[in-house]
């Protein structure tokens, strides 16, 4: 899936298993649900943000903000709402969408600029990129 945003900025979705190898290394997905599982995000230090409604620009805008090194930094966004993501992140929001909006980091294996992003309504490019999935990574 592509999407386009401002100045024609092309924003990929990658599959959900996509790796190099997948038969002798994990995939991007799995890595950072290790390290979920591993704890290394301390949920009470979430920089929370809480809006009305979150377009998927705000998102982009956000990542380009932090200027990211292609093929070091890669951005990603869960749903802190999906029951995998809620129960890793003991996610309590009262709002009815969360966003987890963070960067990996290829070189520390590690999470890094995360923050929670809570809204009453997110617009359709947002809710199509997540579908059902609990995290996808942009590219």
């Amino acid at each position: 899936m592509a999407l386009y945003g401002r100045k024609h900025q092309q924003i990929k979705q990658l599959p959900p298993h996509q790796g190099d190898n997948e038969q002798d290394s994990p995939s991007l997905l799995e890595k950072i649900f290790e390290i979920f599982k591993r704890r290394k995000i301390s949920v009470p230090e979430l920089k929370t943000e809480f809006v009305e409604r979150l377009s998927l620009m705000e998102v982009v805008d956000y990542f380009k903000s932090l200027k990211l090194r292609k093929g070091h930094d890669i951005p990603f966004v869960a749903n802190a709402k999906h029951p995998k993501i809620q129960e890793m992140l003991n996610d309590q929001s009262e709002r009815p969408f969360a966003l987890f909006v963070a960067t990996y980091n290829e070189d520390t294996d590690n999470i890094e600029n995360y923050r929670s992003i809570e809204a009453n309504e997110l617009d359709d490019e947002i809710k199509n990129i997540l579908g059902d999935e609990p995290l996808v990574v942009l590219t």
